[in-house]
C-alpha cells in the first residue's frame, strides 16, 4: 500500500509541473506563426500572474458543427483551465472554416469573468477584434483581446472603488438630510410648545 502511495505521490509531482506550464494559446487551425504565439503566451502570464484569471485563446479549423460557445465552454473545463474554485477566466475561441461564411467565434467566462465582463463590455471588445477577424488577421485580433481583457481587469478595482465612494456620500448626504428634518421637527416642537 505504501508503495502505491508512493508511486502516485511521484506520479502527481511530475504531472503537476506539466500542468502549470499548460499553453494558454492553442493553434490548432494553424494560423499564428511560433513568434505570435509566444507574444501571446507573454501577455496572457502576465494577466495570470497580475490578476490571478486566466485567459485562454483556442483556433480550430473546424468544430464538425457544434455549437461554438459549448465548445469553448467544454474545452475550458475539460483541460482544467482557471483560478480558484470558481475557474475565474475567459476563452476566445476562432473557428476558422474554409472561407466567409464558415467562420465564427464564440467567448465564454467562468467565475468573477462574469462580473467583470459585462455584455456592454463585451460588445466593445467585439467590435475591437471583429475588423481584423473579417480579415483572418487572427494574431492582432487575439493580441487586442488580450489587452481589452488587461484593461478591463486593471480598471475593475478602480470602479469599485468609485462606487464605493457614491455611496459613502450618499449614506452621508442621507444622514445629513435626516438629520436636519429631526432637527427642524425638535426646533418646530420647542417653539410651537408641543
Amino acid at each position: 500500500m505504501k508503495k502505491l502511495l508512493a508511486l502516485l505521490l511521484l506520479l502527481f509531482l511530475c504531472v503537476s509541473p506539466a500542468l502549470a506550464d499548460q499553453s494558454r494559446v492553442i493553434d490548432e487551425a494553424d494560423v499564428l506563426t511560433a513568434d505570435e504565439e509566444f507574444r501571446l503566451e507573454q501577455a496572457i502570464t502576465q494577466i495570470r500572474e497580475q490578476h490571478q484569471f486566466d485567459v485562454v485563446l483556442l483556433t480550430k479549423a473546424s468544430i464538425d458543427g457544434k455549437i461554438a460557445r459549448y465548445y469553448a465552454a467544454d474545452y475550458y473545463d475539460n483541460n482544467s483551465f482557471g483560478y480558484g474554485n470558481s475557474h475565474d477566466g475567459i476563452i476566445l475561441l476562432l473557428v476558422t472554416g474554409g472561407g466567409v461564411g464558415n467562420r465564427e467565434y464564440s467567448v465564454v467566462l467562468t467565475g468573477k469573468g462574469r462580473d467583470v465582463f459585462t455584455d456592454e463590455v463585451l460588445s466593445k471588445i467585439e467590435d475591437d477584434i471583429l475588423p481584423f477577424l473579417k480579415q483572418s488577421n487572427y494574431s492582432v485580433a487575439q493580441r487586442r483581446f488580450i489587452e481589452d481583457v488587461e484593461y478591463e481587469l486593471s480598471i475593475q478595482p478602480q470602479q469599485k472603488q468609485i462606487f464605493n465612494l457614491e455611496v459613502d456620500k450618499t449614506a452621508k448626504l442621507l444622514v445629513s438630510v435626516l438629520s436636519g428634518i429631526i432637527h427642524s421637527i425638535a426646533v418646530y416642537c420647542v417653539i410651537g410648545g408641543i
